[in-house]
């Protein structure tokens, strides 16, 4: 929450009111969700010592795949098209992924958690999140952090080197393991963006996305070790303690006082209150219950 009040406070105002969008549909969002489901499972079963081979976590992300494409079938009624599509992408992306890190599954990395969470106090604010997972290469202990993204500007990397949410996890887990992280290993999982023909069938679909994930893996899977040096970091803790207490004063206040910021609108994604800032209506987003 404390990254969106930091873009744009209007969305964080929407957010702590309880408004979301029905349903989450668009390619960019079912995809991170299969992925991140694939991933979560098949880092959660090699951590627990059920699989421990490559290809072991194919199937094991093959399985997830497919009880989530269900999932998520029963909330896209009238998408079933936009999900056929991603879930055939990520079923073609997977296997290339276990064999372009097969380190993760041969025991290349000393894995400490698999979406470990942390909840801490920052001076006297309450502060807490998620990590991908947490691993040891020799005395050094790291942070996994996964993305999905259909494209990387020429910035992108020097973005990841004062990255808020990297940053805010190092702080975290520093926090709770009470032991230093030497580096956030950021893992790009790339979404094709090879068109699916409105006469392809899927199955056909999926060989041509699998076979152009062989052929450029390099592409599709990057992986950046960001290592935040002393400095930044401290620089990024006194920073982070102003806004935490600013933010907190806000959250108080019940979201006010507030206001858009039309650069945030579009940035690692469109902005899912875009429409709602548009047409000044809340039309196509419900209202859960706040507790």
């Amino acid at each position: 929450m404390i990254e969106q009040w930091l873009a744009c406070r209007q969305r964080a105002k929407y957010r702590i009111d309880g408004w979301q969008t029905i349903p989450f549909d668009s390619e960019a969002l079912i995809y991170g969700n299969l992925i991140n489901e694939m991933t979560g499972r098949a880092y959660t079963d090699m951590r627990l010592g059920k699989i421990n081979s490559v290809e072991g976590a194919v199937n094991v992300g093959l399985e997830a795949l497919a009880i989530e494409e269900q999932n998520q079938r029963n909330q896209l009624v009238g998408k079933e098209d936009k999900l056929i599509k991603c879930a055939t992408m990520a079923e073609a992306v997977w296997p290339m992924y276990c064999q372009h890190n097969a380190s993760d599954f041969l025991g290349g990395k000393d894995w400490i958690g698999v979406e470990t969470k942390f909840h801490e106090f920052f001076g006297d604010i309450p502060i807490n999140g998620r990590v991908d997972g947490l691993f040891n290469i020799g005395e050094q202990r790291n942070i996994l952090e996964t993305k999905t993204t259909g494209k990387m500007e020429n910035y992108f990397n020097d973005k990841l080197d004062f990255d808020f949410q990297c940053m805010f996890y190092v702080v975290g887990m520093e926090l709770k393991t009470k032991k230093p992280i030497h580096a956030v290993l950021y893992n790009v999982i790339r979404r094709p963006q090879l068109i699916m023909k409105k006469t392809e069938e899927p199955n056909a679909y999926l060989k041509r996305v699998a076979d152009d994930t062989r052929k450029r893996a390099d592409f599709y899977f990057r992986r950046f070790p960001l290592v935040f040096l002393p400095d930044r970091m401290e620089q990024f803790r006194h920073e982070l303690y102003l806004a935490l207490v600013e933010f907190k004063k806000w959250w108080i206040a019940g979201g006010e006082p507030t206001w858009k910021n039309p650069e945030a609108c579009i940035g690692k994604g469109t902005c899912p209150f875009l429409q709602a800032c548009s047409d000044m209506s809340m039309i196509g987003y419900v209202k859960r219950d706040r507790k």
